[in-house]
């Protein structure tokens, strides 16, 4: 969450090298994020819905992430003419993932070979 607004500082410094260190930081942080990410999101769902609900959450999570965020980023440097307006706002979507990731459910010691599920 920090880094977005460093992120934001060293694109807006329009040097090539700096806009290089921004985007690298970044798709590392990602990287990070992203390796756990499906398992995370699989286990959420019983086994036999798995597959479809994983699948459709990630589709759906694209859609409005990638969909709506940036329409939104471009209203707010348009409305406030600065990066910052959007930091904050990528800043309180990382709150929102973390308080949902705080009260999402544990399921490594569930057993996920119940005929009930």
């Amino acid at each position: 969450m920090m880094w977005v607004f460093v992120f934001f500082v060293l694109l807006d410094t329009r040097q090539p090298l700096l806009i290089t260190l921004a985007i690298v930081v970044a798709l590392i942080a990602h990287a990070m994020m992203y390796g756990p990410q499906a398992a995370f999101i699989t286990e959420q769902f019983p086994i036999r819905v798995r597959f479809a609900g994983s699948s459709m959450a990630y589709t759906l999570a694209g859609l409005v992430g990638g969909g709506i965020a940036p329409a939104i980023f471009a209203t707010l440097l348009r409305e406030f003419k600065t990066p910052f307006s959007i930091a904050l706002y990528a800043a309180g979507a990382l709150t929102i993932t973390g308080i949902v990731l705080w009260f999402s459910r544990e399921t490594a010691h569930v057993s996920h070979f119940s005929s009930k599920d």
